[in-house]
Protein backbone atom coordinates (compact mmCIF):
# COMPACT_ATOMS: atom_id res chain seq x y z
CA UNK A 1 0.00 0.00 0.00
CA UNK A 2 1.31 3.42 -0.94
CA UNK A 3 1.95 5.96 1.76
CA UNK A 4 3.66 8.67 -0.30
CA UNK A 5 2.27 12.19 -0.69
CA UNK A 6 1.63 11.71 -4.42
CA UNK A 7 -0.85 8.81 -4.06
CA UNK A 8 -4.25 9.51 -5.70
CA UNK A 9 -6.24 9.53 -2.44
CA UNK A 10 -4.34 12.44 -0.86
CA UNK A 11 -2.99 14.44 -3.76
CA UNK A 12 -3.94 18.13 -3.69
CA UNK A 13 -3.90 19.71 -7.22
CA UNK A 14 -3.32 23.22 -5.90
CA UNK A 15 0.03 22.10 -4.49
CA UNK A 16 1.40 21.21 -7.92
CA UNK A 17 2.86 23.56 -10.54
CA UNK A 18 2.83 22.50 -14.19
CA UNK A 19 6.35 22.55 -15.69
CA UNK A 20 6.09 20.94 -19.13
CA UNK A 21 5.33 17.89 -21.28
CA UNK A 22 7.62 14.88 -21.05
CA UNK A 23 7.73 12.08 -23.57
CA UNK A 24 8.75 8.50 -22.92
CA UNK A 25 12.58 8.27 -23.22
CA UNK A 26 12.13 4.94 -25.01
CA UNK A 27 10.67 6.88 -27.92
CA UNK A 28 13.57 9.34 -28.11
CA UNK A 29 15.26 7.58 -31.01
CA UNK A 30 12.19 8.33 -33.10
CA UNK A 31 11.10 11.77 -31.96
CA UNK A 32 14.13 13.24 -30.21
CA UNK A 33 14.79 15.46 -33.20
CA UNK A 34 11.45 17.28 -32.79
CA UNK A 35 12.35 20.82 -31.78
CA UNK A 36 9.32 21.46 -29.59
CA UNK A 37 9.71 18.22 -27.63
CA UNK A 38 13.42 18.78 -27.21
CA UNK A 39 12.79 22.28 -25.86
CA UNK A 40 10.12 20.96 -23.47
CA UNK A 41 12.60 18.51 -21.99
CA UNK A 42 15.37 21.11 -21.77
CA UNK A 43 13.02 23.53 -19.99
CA UNK A 44 12.01 20.84 -17.51
CA UNK A 45 15.62 19.95 -16.75
CA UNK A 46 16.48 23.65 -16.35
CA UNK A 47 13.62 23.99 -13.84
CA UNK A 48 14.94 21.03 -11.84
CA UNK A 49 18.43 22.51 -11.89
CA UNK A 50 17.10 25.84 -10.63
CA UNK A 51 15.14 24.34 -7.70
CA UNK A 52 17.73 21.66 -6.93
CA UNK A 53 14.76 19.30 -6.75
CA UNK A 54 14.53 15.64 -7.72
CA UNK A 55 12.11 13.12 -9.18
CA UNK A 56 9.75 11.44 -6.72
CA UNK A 57 11.28 8.15 -5.62
CA UNK A 58 8.14 6.28 -4.55
CA UNK A 59 7.24 2.96 -6.19
CA UNK A 60 4.40 3.59 -8.62
CA UNK A 61 4.68 0.66 -11.02
CA UNK A 62 4.56 2.52 -14.33
CA UNK A 63 5.24 5.78 -16.16
CA UNK A 64 2.57 7.86 -14.39
CA UNK A 65 3.71 8.70 -10.85
CA UNK A 66 0.09 9.02 -9.68
CA UNK A 67 -1.74 5.93 -10.95
CA UNK A 68 1.19 3.83 -12.14
CA UNK A 69 -0.15 3.34 -15.68
CA UNK A 70 2.02 3.49 -18.80
CA UNK A 71 1.79 6.68 -20.85
CA UNK A 72 3.87 7.96 -23.74
CA UNK A 73 3.19 11.64 -23.03
CA UNK A 74 3.32 12.88 -19.46
CA UNK A 75 2.87 16.23 -17.74
CA UNK A 76 5.65 17.17 -15.33
CA UNK A 77 4.60 18.88 -12.10
CA UNK A 78 6.68 20.39 -9.32
CA UNK A 79 5.55 19.87 -5.72
CA UNK A 80 7.11 22.78 -3.91
CA UNK A 81 6.52 21.40 -0.40
CA UNK A 82 8.69 18.34 -0.99
CA UNK A 83 10.74 19.85 -3.85
CA UNK A 84 9.85 16.77 -5.85
CA UNK A 85 8.82 16.37 -9.47
CA UNK A 86 6.26 13.89 -10.74
CA UNK A 87 5.29 12.76 -14.22
CA UNK A 88 1.55 12.38 -14.72
CA UNK A 89 -0.37 10.78 -17.59
CA UNK A 90 -2.99 12.79 -19.45
CA UNK A 91 -5.94 10.89 -17.95
CA UNK A 92 -4.78 11.67 -14.43
CA UNK A 93 -4.21 15.34 -15.22
CA UNK A 94 -7.81 15.56 -16.48
CA UNK A 95 -9.19 13.84 -13.38
CA UNK A 96 -7.15 16.19 -11.19
CA UNK A 97 -8.20 19.16 -13.35
CA UNK A 98 -4.61 20.40 -13.54
CA UNK A 99 -3.65 19.42 -17.07
CA UNK A 100 -2.99 21.53 -20.16
CA UNK A 101 -4.70 19.67 -23.05
CA UNK A 102 -3.31 21.96 -25.74
CA UNK A 103 0.27 21.24 -24.64
CA UNK A 104 -0.41 17.51 -24.97
CA UNK A 105 -1.98 18.02 -28.40
CA UNK A 106 1.03 20.07 -29.52
CA UNK A 107 3.38 17.34 -28.28
CA UNK A 108 1.51 14.71 -30.28
CA UNK A 109 1.66 16.81 -33.44
CA UNK A 110 5.39 17.39 -32.98
CA UNK A 111 6.00 13.67 -32.48
CA UNK A 112 3.90 12.78 -35.53
CA UNK A 113 5.77 15.30 -37.69
CA UNK A 114 9.13 14.03 -36.45
CA UNK A 115 8.22 10.40 -37.18
CA UNK A 116 7.04 11.33 -40.68
CA UNK A 117 10.26 13.27 -41.26
CA UNK A 118 12.35 10.31 -40.09
CA UNK A 119 10.41 7.97 -42.38
CA UNK A 120 10.83 10.41 -45.27
CA UNK A 121 14.59 10.58 -44.73
CA UNK A 122 14.93 6.82 -44.61
CA UNK A 123 12.87 6.38 -47.79
CA UNK A 124 14.77 9.14 -49.60
CA UNK A 125 18.14 7.63 -48.75
CA UNK A 126 17.04 4.18 -49.94
CA UNK A 127 15.80 5.69 -53.23
CA UNK A 128 19.15 7.42 -53.77
CA UNK A 129 21.02 4.19 -52.97
CA UNK A 130 18.91 2.20 -55.45
CA UNK A 131 19.57 4.79 -58.17
CA UNK A 132 23.29 5.00 -57.45
CA UNK A 133 22.90 8.64 -56.39
CA UNK A 134 23.73 8.34 -52.68
CA UNK A 135 26.53 10.89 -53.08
CA UNK A 136 23.79 13.57 -53.06
CA UNK A 137 22.82 12.71 -49.47
CA UNK A 138 25.80 14.51 -47.93
CA UNK A 139 24.55 17.80 -49.35
CA UNK A 140 21.23 17.25 -47.55
CA UNK A 141 22.93 16.56 -44.22
CA UNK A 142 25.42 19.43 -44.30
CA UNK A 143 24.77 22.56 -42.25
CA UNK A 144 27.33 24.56 -44.20
CA UNK A 145 26.46 27.17 -46.81
CA UNK A 146 26.82 25.75 -50.32
CA UNK A 147 27.87 28.54 -52.67
CA UNK A 148 28.21 26.42 -55.82
CA UNK A 149 25.11 25.96 -58.00
CA UNK A 150 25.51 22.21 -58.38
CA UNK A 151 25.85 21.46 -54.65
CA UNK A 152 23.04 23.79 -53.58
CA UNK A 153 20.74 22.37 -56.26
CA UNK A 154 21.53 18.81 -55.12
CA UNK A 155 20.61 19.85 -51.59
CA UNK A 156 17.33 21.37 -52.72
CA UNK A 157 16.40 18.27 -54.74
CA UNK A 158 17.05 15.90 -51.83
CA UNK A 159 15.03 18.14 -49.50
CA UNK A 160 12.10 17.79 -51.91
CA UNK A 161 12.70 14.04 -52.21
CA UNK A 162 12.44 13.71 -48.41
CA UNK A 163 9.25 15.77 -48.45
CA UNK A 164 7.47 14.22 -51.44
CA UNK A 165 8.99 10.73 -51.54
CA UNK A 166 9.81 10.35 -55.24
CA UNK A 167 11.92 11.53 -58.17
CA UNK A 168 10.66 11.80 -61.73
CA UNK A 169 12.80 10.41 -64.56
CA UNK A 170 13.81 13.95 -65.53
CA UNK A 171 14.72 14.80 -61.92
CA UNK A 172 16.79 11.63 -61.64
CA UNK A 173 18.63 12.47 -64.87
CA UNK A 174 19.24 16.05 -63.73
CA UNK A 175 20.51 14.97 -60.29
CA UNK A 176 22.85 12.49 -61.96
CA UNK A 177 24.21 15.22 -64.23
CA UNK A 178 24.77 17.53 -61.23
CA UNK A 179 26.78 14.87 -59.41
CA UNK A 180 28.79 14.21 -62.57
CA UNK A 181 29.58 17.91 -62.90
CA UNK A 182 30.66 18.09 -59.26
CA UNK A 183 32.89 15.03 -59.55
CA UNK A 184 34.43 16.23 -62.82
CA UNK A 185 34.40 19.96 -62.15
CA UNK A 186 38.10 20.59 -62.82
CA UNK A 187 38.16 18.54 -66.02
CA UNK A 188 35.00 20.22 -67.31
CA UNK A 189 36.43 23.64 -66.47
CA UNK A 190 39.65 22.86 -68.33
CA UNK A 191 37.72 21.65 -71.36
CA UNK A 192 35.55 24.76 -71.44
CA UNK A 193 38.58 27.02 -71.17
CA UNK A 194 40.25 25.17 -74.05
CA UNK A 195 37.12 25.47 -76.21
CA UNK A 196 36.80 29.16 -75.34
CA UNK A 197 40.42 29.82 -76.28
CA UNK A 198 39.78 28.32 -79.72
CA UNK A 199 36.52 30.21 -80.26
CA UNK A 200 36.30 33.25 -82.54
CA UNK A 201 35.85 36.66 -80.96
CA UNK A 202 32.25 37.85 -80.77
CA UNK A 203 31.49 40.09 -83.79
CA UNK A 204 29.49 43.33 -83.89
CA UNK A 205 26.47 44.22 -86.01
CA UNK A 206 23.43 42.59 -87.53
CA UNK A 207 24.04 39.13 -88.91
CA UNK A 208 22.87 35.55 -89.22
CA UNK A 209 23.57 33.21 -86.28
CA UNK A 210 23.63 29.43 -86.02
CA UNK A 211 24.25 27.59 -82.78
CA UNK A 212 23.16 25.28 -79.96
CA UNK A 213 20.94 26.26 -77.03
CA UNK A 214 22.92 25.59 -73.85
CA UNK A 215 20.36 26.88 -71.34
CA UNK A 216 17.07 28.72 -70.95
CA UNK A 217 15.88 31.06 -68.21
CA UNK A 218 12.79 33.14 -67.52
CA UNK A 219 13.74 36.71 -66.61
CA UNK A 220 11.38 39.31 -65.17
CA UNK A 221 11.76 42.79 -66.62
CA UNK A 222 9.91 46.03 -67.24
CA UNK A 223 7.63 44.33 -69.78
CA UNK A 224 6.91 41.18 -67.79
CA UNK A 225 8.57 37.78 -67.90
CA UNK A 226 10.77 37.01 -70.91
CA UNK A 227 12.33 33.68 -71.85
CA UNK A 228 16.06 34.09 -72.47
CA UNK A 229 18.51 31.65 -74.02
CA UNK A 230 22.25 31.07 -73.86
CA UNK A 231 23.55 29.99 -77.25
CA UNK A 232 26.92 28.62 -78.32
CA UNK A 233 27.44 29.58 -81.95
CA UNK A 234 29.07 27.44 -84.61
CA UNK A 235 32.05 29.82 -84.44
CA UNK A 236 32.52 29.06 -80.72
CA UNK A 237 31.53 32.38 -79.13
CA UNK A 238 28.42 32.51 -76.96
CA UNK A 239 25.37 34.80 -77.01
CA UNK A 240 22.61 35.73 -74.58
CA UNK A 241 19.24 37.18 -75.52
CA UNK A 242 15.48 36.73 -75.76
CA UNK A 243 14.15 33.60 -77.43
CA UNK A 244 12.74 34.58 -80.85
CA UNK A 245 9.01 33.89 -81.22
CA UNK A 246 9.66 31.96 -84.38
CA UNK A 247 11.49 29.19 -82.47
CA UNK A 248 8.32 28.05 -80.69
CA UNK A 249 8.89 25.47 -77.91
CA UNK A 250 12.67 25.61 -77.93
CA UNK A 251 14.58 23.48 -75.41
CA UNK A 252 18.12 22.89 -74.23
CA UNK A 253 20.23 21.16 -76.89
CA UNK A 254 18.20 22.44 -79.86
CA UNK A 255 20.04 23.68 -82.95
CA UNK A 256 18.75 27.15 -83.85
CA UNK A 257 19.27 29.79 -86.54
CA UNK A 258 18.19 33.42 -86.57
CA UNK A 259 19.21 36.93 -87.57
CA UNK A 260 19.96 39.46 -84.81
CA UNK A 261 21.96 42.51 -83.82
CA UNK A 262 25.02 41.44 -81.86
CA UNK A 263 27.04 43.41 -79.33
CA UNK A 264 30.14 41.94 -77.63
CA UNK A 265 30.40 41.90 -73.84
CA UNK A 266 32.70 44.53 -72.35
CA UNK A 267 34.63 42.11 -70.17
CA UNK A 268 34.63 38.97 -72.36
CA UNK A 269 35.55 39.09 -76.06
CA UNK A 270 34.26 35.53 -76.57
CA UNK A 271 30.75 36.40 -75.39
CA UNK A 272 28.05 38.82 -76.51
CA UNK A 273 24.38 39.78 -76.46
CA UNK A 274 21.83 39.64 -79.26
CA UNK A 275 18.71 41.76 -79.75
CA UNK A 276 15.87 42.21 -82.25
CA UNK A 277 15.98 38.57 -83.46
CA UNK A 278 14.14 37.72 -86.67
CA UNK A 279 13.77 34.94 -89.27
CA UNK A 280 14.31 32.35 -86.56
CA UNK A 281 14.05 28.60 -87.09
CA UNK A 282 14.97 25.49 -85.13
Amino acid sequence: MRTDIHRPSVIQPQDYQFVGVWYDPNEEFEIGSAYMLRMERENIMAHIEKTKGHWARHQHGGACHVCGAHAQYLAVFWHEGSNEYIRVGEDCTEKMDIGEPERFATARRAAKNAREAAAGKQKARLILQDLGLEAAWKYYETTEYLPEYEESTCQDMVVKLVRYGSLSDKQEEFLRSLLHRIENREAIKAQREAEKAQAQDCPTGRMSVKGTVLSLKEVEGAYGITLKMFVKTSEGYTLWGSVPKGLGEVKKGDEVAFTATIEPARDDKKHGFFSRPARAKA
